[in-house]
């Protein structure tokens, strides 16, 4: 047991070094840590901010911290609440899908690149360090978001397919307007690295959707 990240630790860690290749296993629980601290350290990234609650249980093998983490298997669970995603608007990017379907001049951005949530959550398997789920839930003020994807640790690459449903439109700035997307349920691709990832509503798959519904 210990106290880190501004919140509490129990777990069990075992570590086989009798034969040629050493055996690491755990069974880690994490409640009310500081996820931005926590996701500095271990993925180098200062893309997600918030409190919550992780459960790793996993094993892999390897001589240094590299090979360890190309072999990490087993499942991963968190929950965090009212943090932000650094380096991605993603009510902008339904904005910009809108205007792209109206034939519209592109909005202009009119806040900082981050998209504030009220609740992340998440159930995944790991498999030789690559984490895949299929039940990534985000619950915004404006929207409903879910997830499938994966997300490869010794690569720090992303790979996400979401579906954000529109709840409501803000009151303020220029977006008012938009009600017309109320309802309307956007997908999104979420490509690229940990530290840098591209978040893009897919235009395409947008238009699609919406020719299908009208014929």
């Amino acid at each position: 047991e210990a106290q880190l990240y501004g919140g509490q630790y129990r777990g069990d860690i075992s570590i086989d070094a009798s034969g040629p290749m050493p055996q690491l296993s755990f069974d880690e629980h994490l409640s009310g840590i500081d996820f931005a601290l926590l996701l500095k350290d271990m993925l180098e990234t200062e893309r997600m901010s918030g409190r919550g609650n992780a459960t790793i249980k996993a094993n892999a093998s390897g001589a240094d911290s590299a090979a360890l983490l190309r072999t990490l298997t087993g499942t991963l669970e968190f929950h965090v609440d009212d943090g932000a995603l650094e380096g991605a608007d993603l009510w902008y990017e339904i904005r910009r899908a809108r205007a792209l379907l109206k034939k519209q001049s592109l909005p202009e951005r009119t806040g900082p690149e981050r998209t504030p949530f009220t609740a992340l959550s998440a159930t995944g398997r790991l498999s030789n360090g690559v984490l895949a789920n299929d039940d990534l839930h985000v619950a915004m003020r404006y929207l409903q978001v879910n997830g499938h994807g994966t997300a490869d640790l010794p690569a720090s690459r992303l790979d996400y397919h979401l579906d954000a449903i529109v709840l409501k439109v803000p009151e303020e700035g220029a977006a008012a307007d938009a009600q017309d997307i109320v309802g309307l349920k956007v997908p999104v691709l979420v490509t690229g690295t940990f530290a840098a990832p591209k978040v893009h509503a897919d235009v395409s798959a947008l238009l699609k959707a919406r020719l299908q519904q009208e014929i």
